[in-house]
C-alpha cells in the first residue's frame, strides 16, 4: 500500500465530531482554569535558539543534484546549494581517485555569504545522501569513511563559527559529531516547522536513529568529568567455546520447553524472557548428590538444566571473572549477586514441544529491545555473549557514550558493543545501556548476565557511607549522573526481591533531581518535569527551578512570565513542566519529554481552540506532530497519538472548506509531517 493511500484512508476514517474526546492520550489534569496558564505567555514559540532564524524562513531555496562530474581529484557524486537573494552556500561530495572500494568520501561546504541558516540545510542534504551510500556499502560488508572541510567568511560571527565547528568530528567515520548535530536538528525541525527544510531535518533524524554503529573500544569511551567511577571494559574469553556450546544446548532445551520466565521486566514491563541461576548470592537450586546418581540421567527437568549450568559457570565466575571485576572497580568487597540468562530476537517458537502453533503467544516468546536504563541495583554488571549476534557491533547490547557535560538516551547516539561469542563487557552502574536486536535476524541473541554488589566501602575516606541500605555505592554522588541515579533508586517502592528499598529513607529525591537538572542532566530534567506536572513540587521551589531553567537556556520559549496570586500558588510549579520538557526534548532529544510536551500542546489546543486563530491552530499542530514524530523515530509507540492528531487536523481542515482527500490536504504542512511519521 502506498504512503499516499495510507494517509488518505486515515483521513477518510476521521470522525466528524471531536468535541467529547481529546486527540491524544493525556495525563489527568486539574480544572481547565489552571490549564489556561500552563504554557505561560509563549505557547507558540517563534524562535527556539539563537543558532537559527528568529522566524520561519520560507525564502531560502535548496537545490541538489546527483549527476556525476569528473575533475582532477575524483568524481563529484552529489552537490547541494542554498540560495536566498544575494546569500549563497554550496557543498559537494567527492569520491576520490585511486580507491578500490568506493568507501571514502570527501565533503566540502563553502559559505559565500549569509549565515548558519544557509549552511545547515546544505549540510542536511549532503548527510541524507551520505547515509544512503552508507546503507549500500554496509550491506556489501564494507565501512564508509567520510571527511568534511568547510570555508566561511573571515568576518563571520564568532558564535556561528563555533556552532558550525561543533558539528564536525574528524575521528568519527561519518565525519560529524552526532550529539551536537542531533541537538541542532531538533531545534531546526521546530524553528522552521512547516517548511521543506524542517521535513529534511526530520528525515535526517529518522535515518540517524536507524543507524547501528559499533562501539570503538579505543575511541568511544569517555569518562564523564564529574568524578564518577565510570567503567567500560572488554573481557575477552570469559567463557571457552566448549562451555558456550554446552550452555547453549541447555538453553535450547529450556526454550523448547517454554521454561523462560515471561514475567514483566522491571525496566519496561515487557516479557523478561530470562532464566535466573543465582539470585542474591544463592543458587536457584542446591546441588543434590543423590539425585545425580538415581539412574535418571536421561530425564530432562528444569531443575537439572539449571543445576547443570550452575556447575559449568560457578568455577569460572568465581575464579576468573570476579577477581577481574574486583581489580577493575578497585574493590575487594565486590561480590557476585545475580546470574541469569537473557534471550532476545527470534526464539524459534516452532520448537515448542507441546504442539503450540506459531501464532499462539508469539509476543510473549519474542522481544527485540530493552529500553536504555541504569542498573541501579548492581554495583557492576558483566554481559557475556553466548552467540555471534553481536560480533559485528550492530546488534545486542549498546550504550550511549557520555560526553563532557552531556548525557542522552537519543537513539541516534547508540553504540553497539562488538562481542564475539564467549567475550563479555563489564560496566559500572552509572553506564547507560540497552539492547536492540534487528527483528529481521532469524536467530536469537542469548547472553549471560552477572550482577555484582559491593558490601563495605573500598574508599577509606568514605566514613559517611551508610551500610544499612542495600545499595550503599549510590550514596554521596559527586556528579549529575550519580545524583539522578540515586534519585531514581529512591523513587522505587520495592526492590526486585520484594524488600523495602531503604534508600527512600536516606535521600531527598527532589533535591537530587533539582541539583542534577541544574547541571543540564536531561534525565533528571524529565523526571523533575513529571513531578511538577503531577503537583508533587511545592511552590517554595518555584524560583529555584525557574532560575536553573533561565541559566540553562534564557531563550527557552516556554519559560513562564506571568505573576501568581495567593490563590493560585498550587499550580506555580506545574507551569514549569513545559519548559523543562522543552529543554530535555531539544537538548537531550529525550523521547519521553518530546511526547509529554506534545501531549501538553494538544491539551492546550483542545482547551483553547475556540479562541485560537487559524494560524495558531496550525502552528500548535505542527509543533505537536513534529515532537510525536521525533519520538516515534526513536522507537516510542506514538501511533495512537499520531492517528488522533490526524483526525483533529482533518476536522480542522474540513471546517475550513478543504475537501479531504485532495491535493490541498496532502500539501498541508501538518499532513506532510504525519505522512512522514507513518513512512
Amino acid at each position: 500500500m502506498s504512503l499516499q493511500l495510507k494517509i488518505i484512508l486515515l483521513a477518510l476514517v476521521a470522525p466528524t465530531c471531536l468535541t467529547f474526546h481529546s486527540p491524544v492520550d493525556l495525563p489527568s489534569r486539574a480544572q481547565t482554569t489552571s490549564v489556561n496558564n500552563r504554557l505561560g505567555s509563549s505557547i507558540l514559540p517563534a524562535t527556539l535558539f539563537p543558532t537559527f532564524a528568529t522566524e520561519i524562513n520560507q525564502d531560502i531555496s535548496i537545490f541538489s543534484s546527483n549527476l556525476e562530474h569528473q575533475n582532477e581529484e575524483g568524481v563529484i557524486i552529489f552537490a547541494s546549494k542554498a540560495i536566498e537573494n544575494n546569500y549563497q552556500c554550496e557543498g559537494y561530495i567527492l569520491s576520490p581517485k585511486k580507491q578500490e572500494v568506493k568507501s571514502i568520501l570527501e565533503c566540502h561546504i563553502k559559505l559565500h555569504d549569509g549565515s548558519i541558516n544557509h549552511f545547515f540545510p546544505v549540510l542536511i542534504s549532503m548527510l541524507l545522501h551520505i547515509l544512503e551510500i552508507e546503507d549500500m556499502i554496509t550491506n556489501d560488508g564494507n565501512n564508509l569513511k567520510v571527511t568534511f572541510s568547510y570555508e566561511i567568511p573571515n568576518d563571520h560571527p564568532d558564535f556561528d563559527s563555533k556552532m558550525i565547528a561543533s558539528w564536525f568530528d574528524a575521528v568519527n567515520d561519518l565525519g560529524i559529531k552526532t550529539s551536537f548535530l542531533v541537538q541542532s536538528l531538533n531545534l531546526y525541525t521546530l524553528s522552521q516547522r512547516g517548511t521543506d527544510k524542517a521535513l529534511s531535518a526530520l528525515q535526517l533524524l529518522e535515518k540517524l536513529s536507524k543507524r547501528r554503529n559499533p562501539f570503538d573500544w579505543k575511541k568511544d569511551y569517555f569518562i564523564n568529568d564529574n568524578d564518577e567511577k565510570n567503567i567500560i571494559s572488554l573481557q575477552q574469553d570469559v567463557l571457552s567455546s566448549d562451555i558456550v556450546n554446552q550452555i547453549n544446548e541447555i538453553v535450547y532445551t529450556i526454550r523448547k520447553n517454554n521454561w523462560l520466565s515471561t514475567n514483566p521486566d522491571s525496566v519496561d514491563g515487557l516479557p523478561s524472557l530470562h532464566l535466573n541461576l543465582i539470585s542474591n548470592g544463592k543458587a536457584l537450586f542446591e546441588s543434590d548428590v543423590e539425585t545425580k546418581n538415581d539412574g535418571s540421567e536421561k530425564e530432562v527437568s528444569f531443575e537439572k538444566c539449571v543445576l547443570s549450568m550452575i556447575e559449568l559457570l560457578e568455577p569460572i565466575l568465581n575464579e576468573k571473572l570476579l577477581p577481574s571485576v574486583q581489580k577493575l572497580t578497585n574493590s575487594k568487597n565486590a561480590q557476585i549477586s545475580d546470574v541469569f540468562i537473557r534471550n532476545y530476537g527470534n526464539l524459534d517458537v516452532k520448537d515448542a514441544s507441546n504442539g503450540e502453533s506459531e501464532e499462539r503467544n508469539t509476543e510473549s516468546k519474542t522481544r527485540y529491545t530493552l529500553s536504555p536504563h541504569y542498573d541501579i541495583t548492581a554495583f557492576a554488571t558483566c554481559v557475556v555473549a553466548l552467540d555471534s549476534t553481536a560480533e559485528t557491533g550492530r546488534n545486542g547490547l549498546y550504550t550511549v557514550p557520555t560526553e563532557k557535560g552531556f548525557v542522552s538516551n537519543n537513539a541516534a547516539l547508540r553504540k553497539f558493543f562488538p562481542l564475539k561469542s564467549g567475550n563479555g563487557v563489564v560496566h559500572s552502574y552509572d553506564i547507560l545501556h540497552g539492547v536492540d536486536v534487528d527483528p529481521t535476524l532469524v536467530k536469537p541473541r542469548t547472553s549471560l548476565i552477572v550482577w555484582f554488589t559491593e558490601k563495605g566501602s573500598h574508599d577509606k575516606d568514605d566514613v559517611n557511607r551508610d551500610e544499612s541500605v542495600n545499595q550503599p555505592w549510590l550514596l554521596n554522588p559527586k556528579g549529575d549522573i550519580g545524583q539522578f541515579i540515586l534519585g531514581l533508586a529512591s523513587d522505587c517502592n520495592e526492590e526486585e526481591d520484594g524488600s523495602h528499598l531503604k534508600l527512600k529513607e536516606s535521600t531527598d529525591r527532589l533535591s537530587l533531581y533539582i541539583s542534577s537538572s541544574s547541571k543540564g542532566n536531561c534525565f533528571a530534567i524529565t523526571q523533575l518535569a513529571q513531578m511538577c506536572d503531577d503537583g508533587q513540587v511545592n511552590s517554595n521551589h518555584y524560583q529555584e527551578i525557574l532560575t536553573l531553567l533561565i541559566e540553562l537556556d534564557p531563550l527557552n520559549p516556554y519559560i513562564p512570565h506571568q505573576d501568581f496570586t495567593d490563590d493560585d500558588t498550587s499550580m506555580m510549579c506545574q507551569c514549569l513542566a513545559p519548559p523543562l520538557w522543552y529543554y530535555a526534548s531539544v537538548k537531550g532529544g529525550n523521547r519521553i519529554a518530546q511526547v509529554s510536551l506534545a501531549d501538553e500542546i494538544m491539551l492546550q489546543y483542545m482547551t483553547k481552540r475556540d479562541s485560537l486563530t487559524t494560524e495558531q491552530e496550525e502552528d500548535m499542530l505542527m509543533i505537536a506532530s513534529s515532537l510525536f514524530t521525533m519520538a516515534s523515530f526513536q522507537g516510542h509507540d506514538a501511533s495512537y497519538s499520531l492517528q488522533r492528531l490526524m483526525e483533529v487536523n482533518c476536522q480542522r481542515l474540513a471546517n475550513l472548506g478543504v475537501i479531504i482527500p485532495n491535493e490541498e490536504f496532502l500539501e498541508n504542512p501538518v499532513t506532510k509531517i504525519l505522512l512522514m511519521s507513518i513512512s
